[in-house]
């Protein structure tokens, strides 16, 4: 059976608890979500050093949060904050810098084309330190979008390590722009739309991967509307019929 990881997650309702039990001591007390909020708003405000959250939680994948932050962080950090995410010159200058010092000089950087303000260092097979440490000078998140070959290398210690299932259940997988799409033999995982092994998979390349598809239900009368699809960003006809050609070819193996 799958061992299922054990996260430390404090949820929404107990943060927002202690903050009406701190309230209740002292109206005037800030109880932040996270440290690296508070350690930016105290150089903010108090040492007067303008600085951004490093681990920005006001960037999420869906878009941002800054109206959650407004319920315990002061204005003038929220405005710092803020400013961070229209520093995309200063952004990809200081990660260039960060990439050169940690050896990866080779690495160029992008703009994710589809999560906001987020940076993806092409033909990426960062670790995860490395990737936090690009997120903590820039602040900005940070993701891979490794080639085939970092793919399948990060996807291989995924299947055997965290799915204990065979590498050979993964049938294929195809770029499209900045994303990733698998493709998998079955519910190999034992969930609905096999989400652990999509989870997982996210986690090993830390690049964007937005679904998995299982061959044992797809036919080839689905080819053609699963690419367009998948090329919905362009729709351009040469990437459908790109896309569409390889789906046959991983169904037909």
């Amino acid at each position: 059976m799958m061992e299922i990881q054990k996260l430390k997650i404090l949820q929404p309702n107990l943060r927002r608890k202690v903050r009406e039990i701190a309230h209740s001591i002292d109206p005037e007390i800030l109880v932040y979500d996270h440290s690296s909020c508070a350690t930016a708003s105290i150089a903010t405000t108090i040492y007067n050093n303008p600085s951004f959250d490093t681990l920005p939680h006001w960037s999420t994948p869906d878009g941002y949060d800054f109206d959650n932050c407004a319920g315990f962080c002061l204005p003038k950090q929220l405005a710092v904050c803020k400013q961070r995410t229209e520093a995309k010159s200063e952004v990809l200058e200081i990660a260039r810098n960060v990439l050169d010092k940690i050896g990866h000089n080779d690495k160029s950087i992008l703009i994710s084309e589809h999560q906001p303000n987020t940076l993806l260092v092409n033909n990426g097979i960062l670790t995860f330190q490395e990737l936090i440490t690009v997120m903590r000078e820039t602040g900005w998140r940070v993701d891979n979008l490794p080639n085939r070959e970092g793919m399948m290398y990060r996807l291989n210690g995924a299947f055997e390590t965290d799915l204990h299932t065979d590498i050979n259940k993964l049938k294929g997988l195809i770029k499209v722009g900045q994303q990733w799409y698998l493709f998998v033999d079955g519910n190999i995982d034992g969930t609905y739309n096999n989400v652990n092994t999509l989870r997982f998979s996210r986690s090993a390349t830390r690049t964007r991967i937005p679904h998995i598809y299982n061959t044992q239900i797809l036919s080839g009368e689905m080819v053609s509307e699963l690419a367009t699809f998948m090329a919905s960003e362009s729709l351009r006809p040469e990437e459908i019929q790109r896309i569409e050609k390889e789906i046959t070819e991983i169904l037909n193996k």
